[in-house]
């Protein structure tokens, strides 16, 4: 990985003409008493240095940080599996009920206890609607938008739906929207103001399709919300 990663960087380098080297500096040498442990190896090359100092470290954290972030979004999936229609078409009654109390007790403020009984209901009224999708959103549009009668019915379905699909949200996006702000609003823009920095926000998250975008037909388009049409009479 090292080298495939070395060769990636050499070739960056080498378009914007930086040199790709390691520069070697001198080492500090200190002296050991006979007492002492010898815990640092030390390292001829400055590249060696380099991938167990920086490279190795770096790759360990992102990759405990993955772990942390996947192993709790699969505790929220597995908690919210009697949600899933592919789960609930398979789950008998007793473990959809037990399935939803464990949600319930986990989310006590935004869900009641009619939750459990809601979902059985929701199962035994859809059931052949239900064995037609594959996904909890496709779950969320079939009661919210298609079936929006019963939805009334289903408040707390409804609850646990829309709670399960904001939490990935909750967890990830956000976090790389306040990166964002943080790169946005430095000491340079100290003063500007809430849309302005959500403009420039929408802007920078939505990088890509901001990048799609014709610059002529932004700036005509600005240019006439900007223009005066009145017409004076003499």
């Amino acid at each position: 990985m090292f080298d495939s990663a070395k060769l990636e960087a050499v070739e960056i380098a080498t378009t914007w003409q930086i040199p790709a080297i390691f520069f070697q500096k001198r080492r500090k040498i200190v002296e050991r008493h006979f007492d002492e442990l010898s815990t640092d190896h030390r390292f001829d090359s400055s590249e060696e240095i380099f991938r167990i100092n920086i490279f190795i470290k770096i790759l360990d954290v992102v990759i405990n940080q993955l772990d942390n972030r996947f192993k709790g979004m699969q505790e929220v999936v597995q908690l919210f599996s009697c949600i899933h229609p592919n789960k609930l078409m398979v789950m008998k009654k007793r473990e959809i009920i037990s399935c939803a109390e464990a949600i319930q007790r986990k989310y006590s403020e935004d869900i009641t206890t009619e939750f459990p009984l809601q979902m059985v209901m929701v199962k035994s009224m859809l059931h052949d609607e239900i064995s037609k999708i594959s996904s909890i959103r496709e779950l969320a549009d079939l009661l919210i938008v298609k079936l929006s009668t019963i939805a009334a019915s289903v408040p707390q379905v409804i609850t646990a739906l829309l709670l399960f699909l904001t939490l990935p949200v909750t967890v990830a996006s956000a976090e790389r929207s306040f990166s964002k702000l943080k790169i946005i609003k430095n000491y340079l823009r100290n003063t500007i103001g809430k849309e302005r920095l959500s403009d420039l926000a929408i802007v920078s998250i939505e990088a890509k399709a901001a990048g799609k975008m014709e610059m002529k037909n932004i700036i005509t388009d600005f240019a006439n919300m900007k223009s005066r049409r009145k017409v004076f009479t003499i």
